[in-house]
């Protein structure tokens, strides 16, 4: 199954351009996130895939998740995050398992340990 990448003009602070290559902002707006699947690589039901993520400014870290609100849950598993660079940050195992909307949870930590939070919506068929 192929999916339809794209933000729902929801309670977040996110937006997409295009089908490749999205951004979402914290709620508060201190931090842009720049993301993408790894090699561009489309997601697909009950398949592992990578996000990649560049955040500006660079945070001291960055956790990455998602969840399906409309379910009231999240993965089956938590996703291994590392960080690449000073800005640049890998979250690999990540698994959709079922169609829906999905939320992607992008929680960033500053320098003074407060976690700011942006969030990507994937609907996937």
């Amino acid at each position: 199954m192929k999916t339809l990448l794209f933000t729902l003009p929801l309670l977040c602070a996110a937006c997409t351009t295009s089908l490749r290559g999205h951004k979402a902002s914290t709620h508060d707006e201190s931090f842009t996130v720049y993301w993408d699947t790894a090699s561009q690589q489309d997601i697909v039901v009950d398949e592992y895939f990578v996000v990649r993520a560049r955040v500006e400014p660079a945070p001291k870290t960055v956790d990455i998740d998602a969840t399906m609100p409309d379910h009231r849950h999240g993965m089956l598993h938590k996703s291994d995050v590392r960080q690449l660079s000073h800005d640049t940050w890998l979250a690999s195992d990540m698994l959709f398992h079922m169609p829906g909307l999905w939320r992607v949870h992008f929680n960033i930590t500053d320098e003074e340990g407060v976690v700011h939070r942006a969030e990507s919506d994937v609907i996937l068929e």
